[in-house]
């Protein structure tokens, strides 16, 4: 609860303090938690920022990407974000509060009673406040799950990149990284590889389809002439256990189908490319 709605129940400023001075209660994200074990959840976190917000906010970044995306999240240590239409400027312990007029609809879903910012739209704040490097790092991560694409970007993007606007100038840069059909950081230096090598004929993010047209797998780098492609296992990859057993069949429907897999490691990109190259050489010639 938050100490005015406390205060509204009757219990006074030296009562909350004393209790919380006792250890009774806690401060958790400028609101006071009356029942300690209550603590430690991403929807307890959502819900205690929610508390503090005026009509028409919602939470976002850190916060919401635990909500969100539990199971798969391996990026910590994000700014924990809230929005509220301008002109409110409400202050939130821990928590970095952005105005933005008009804060649209379709941005936000309720959880649990808890108004949160949508995956898309949580990812695009937190590009607004991030340093390049960090925003570029969060973008290759979100790429790899699948959680956005470049085409997703760009229109999320479209009420973002006027003039003055936060974290326009970054935005734009991300979607020039994002537009150059890699999905990671260790695709586009494995693009730069194959082009300084001399090799030629590939494509990137190859859809290879069933002769029904279903698409069976998206390829990382493919040469399909020769039947051959290469995966980049990046420190996302098999997030968790679905994320695994679908890329076991789909490596299994591609060895049935004539194709040769090969796969790269991030330290084999950028450490240890000529082996890697020299095999990739021989799997085309065969």
């Amino acid at each position: 609860m938050t100490s005015a709605q406390l205060r509204q129940q009757g219990v006074s400023h030296k009562t909350q303090r004393g209790r919380i001075a006792r250890g009774l209660w806690t401060w958790h994200f400028g609101t006071v938690v009356t029942q300690p074990a209550a603590r430690g959840t991403a929807l307890q976190d959502a819900w205690a920022i929610a508390l503090q917000l005026p009509p028409g906010g919602a939470v976002s970044g850190q916060t919401a990407l635990d909500v969100w995306r539990p199971t798969n999240m391996r990026v910590r240590g994000l700014p924990r974000l809230a929005v509220v239409p301008a002109p409110h400027a409400p202050r939130v312990d821990g928590v970095r509060v952005l105005r933005l007029a008009p804060i649209h609809k379709n941005s936000v879903l309720w959880h649990s009673g808890i108004p949160l910012r949508t995956l898309g739209h949580t990812l695009m704040d937190l590009f607004t406040v991030l340093p390049f490097s960090e925003a570029q790092s969060l973008l290759d991560h979100a790429m790899q799950l699948r959680w956005i694409d470049a085409g997703m970007l760009r229109g999320l993007a479209k009420t973002r990149l006027g003039r003055g606007r936060r974290g326009a100038r970054i935005i734009r840069r991300l979607i020039d990284r994002a537009s150059g059909g890699t999905h990671s950081e260790a695709e586009r230096r494995m693009a730069a590889l194959l082009k300084s090598s001399g090799i030629r004929g590939w494509t990137a993010n190859y859809k290879h389809r069933a002769t029904s047209g279903r698409v069976i797998a998206e390829l990382d780098f493919a040469w399909p002439r020769e039947r051959v492609c290469l995966e980049i296992d990046g420190w996302a990859s098999h997030s968790d256990r679905r994320a695994f057993e679908s890329d076991r069949a789909r490596q299994n429907a591609l060895a049935a189908d004539g194709w040769t897999m090969l796969r790269a490691t991030w330290a084999q990109v950028t450490r240890e490319p000529a082996p890697l190259i020299a095999n990739l050489r021989a799997s085309l010639a065969r």
